[in-house]
């Protein structure tokens, strides 16, 4: 029996690596003699850059950066031995837990995440980023800056230092000095810069704001995003809006932006290795949303003639019984266990 194992994150402390493995010590119990194909998925957020590189060898390379408060804190990410840095930007967005939902989101910034692709630039040759969630929502210029953008207010004087609550006074933008190498960046949400799916109402949601600080950066969003060079389209486009319209920013870099879930899928071959499997098992901590992982690997795998076995979903038992507990770290070996002990269950079940 082939059974392919193909799971995103399941929790911030139990990512897609660690699931895919607990799956794979299930399955293995529960049928030995079975072929087991292992390919962790990302999902654009955090640990994304570790699933990529599953099947391939890596170092970790650790900087110092600054939050999206200014604030600092010391960051890795993966370097291949061809070359490639792959950067996890949740990571980099994220405020620290003491701090989250305490700090106004209008004095955020997302130049850190400028200063890794800075550092990145002068050790590889090519550059992979996952944008997940943010607390920042300045459209990525904090990022920009960083690289070498400069922004401009109505007196012509230059606008440094920016932040989220900046964007509303910028009337110039000068990009043509920006230095990187060739970026690809791979997206949780595919939400346009503006709108109901956009960076202000999503980064919004997910922050806690007000409603009528998220009015006010949908405006600014949108005025500013019509400075750039092809701007006003640019702005539509699928995954603007992701990390709070940093997929915006790298537009005007000129980066390709894709799903991660599709890359992912591409860069481990999965329809090839769904040919003659006999089972497909994924699963993800949130399977509620239309865009997540899980859908995307059930979709393909149906579409090869493939059973599909979510472990998140109704039909199978819940692994979060310890509720709120499951994001807290320490949770960790109980949820594993339960990854593991469900995983054998299904392939069992399947087999009576």
């Amino acid at each position: 029996m082939k059974i392919v194992i193909a799971p995103g994150a399941f929790t911030k402390y139990i990512l897609a690596a660690s699931a895919a493995e607990a799956m794979k010590k299930g399955v293995h119990n529960a049928l030995p003699e079975s072929e087991i194909i292992v390919l962790p998925m990302a999902d654009g957020g955090i640990g994304s850059s570790e699933a990529l590189l599953y099947h391939q060898n890596f170092t970790w390379r650790t900087i110092s950066i600054h939050d999206p408060q200014k604030q600092k804190k010391t960051f890795s990410y993966c370097i291949t031995e061809d070359h490639k840095a792959y950067i996890d930007a949740e990571s980099v967005l994220e405020e620290a837990p003491e701090t989250a939902h305490s700090r106004p989101l209008l004095d955020s910034s997302s130049s850190g995440l400028g200063e890794v692709i800075s550092d990145a630039s002068d050790y590889t040759d090519e550059i992979i980023i996952s944008l997940g969630h943010s607390s920042a929502a300045d459209m990525g210029f904090g990022m920009l800056e960083v690289l070498g953008a400069e922004f401009f207010n109505e007196t012509g004087d230059r606008i440094t230092g920016l932040s989220t609550k900046d964007i509303s006074s910028v009337e110039k933008v000068k990009i043509d000095n920006l230095h990187s190498p060739p970026i690809t960046v791979l997206t949780k949400t595919s939400g346009p810069l503006t709108g109901s799916e956009g960076a202000a109402a999503m980064t919004g949601m997910q922050t806690g704001e007000t409603s009528s600080v998220i009015e006010f950066l949908e405006r600014a969003m949108d005025r500013t995003a019509g400075l750039f060079p092809d701007g006003t389209e640019l702005k539509k486009s699928l995954g603007a809006g992701a990390s709070g319209g940093t997929g915006f920013a790298f537009l005007t870099m000129g980066a390709s932006l894709h799903s991660a879930a599709a890359y992912s899928a591409s860069q481990h071959n999965l329809e090839e290795h769904l040919q003659e499997a006999d089972l497909v098992l994924t699963g993800e901590r949130r399977t509620e949303f239309a865009q997540d992982l899980t859908g995307f690997v059930t979709k393909t795998a149906e579409a090869a003639g493939i059973e599909v076995v979510v472990l998140t979903s109704p039909e199978e038992k819940a692994f979060f019984s310890a509720g709120s507990t499951a994001e807290e770290p320490g949770a960790e070996p109980y949820l594993l266990q339960k990854i593991e002990e469900t995983a054998g269950l299904a392939v069992k079940s399947r087999l009576d």
